[in-house]
């Protein structure tokens, strides 16, 4: 139906060809997206419907620069950190990319992804922009807990040089910016 496949791509050249899609229609209807929501082609909900109106309900009350759902396999900090408080939303540093809502106002700054270091470890275009994020939009990064979406399809890809790459990223970052905000852009923990 209205749906774009990009064979073979990778996570951050697939959502760089949404992005390029997206523009070209706003274009056409001379009107602006008010967010920009990537989804993994696997990405599920129990209800769609049901769930994704839950999720723009979030979008709108909240108006976060970058939105996500709740996932699965969330790291146990995340989960045990939800679980002590009864915040529906909370501030997060670093994501899983499985959904992502860019909201248009910092789609500029965050996007399209950087994807020159793709090929040798996907996830370093995602630390880059979940660090320029939340250096840029501090406690504008939110999770939602109340929708929860799965991801039970994942790619083969060597992860051997992600840390160092990613941290490498994050150095390059630290050097574009003065040094008193430097602590904005951490290197990765694992």
């Amino acid at each position: 139906h209205d749906a774009l496949f990009f064979p073979k791509s990778l996570l951050a050249e697939g959502r760089n060809f949404l992005l390029a899609a997206a523009a070209v229609s706003e274009l056409r209807a001379e009107r602006r997206y008010r967010y920009y929501c990537f989804f993994d082609g696997d990405a599920y909900l129990e209800n769609w419907e049901w769930g994704w109106r839950r999720f723009q309900d979030f979008l709108e009350e909240w108006e976060p620069a970058v939105g996500l759902p709740d996932l699965e396999q969330y790291s146990a900090n995340i989960k045990r950190n939800f679980l002590h408080t009864a915040e529906k939303v909370k501030s997060v540093l670093n994501f899983d990319h499985t959904v992502v809502a860019v909201h248009s106002d910092a789609s500029s700054k965050l996007l399209p992804y950087v994807t020159d270091l793709d090929a040798l470890c996907q996830w370093v275009s995602q630390w880059r922009f979940s660090s320029l994020a939340n250096a840029i939009y501090p406690n504008h990064v939110l999770l939602t807990h109340d929708i929860m979406v799965g991801n039970p399809h994942h790619s083969s890809y060597s992860k051997s040089l992600c840390l160092e790459l990613m941290q490498n990223v994050s150095l390059e970052l630290r050097l574009q910016v003065p040094k008193d905000v430097h602590s904005c852009l951490p290197d990765p923990l694992n």
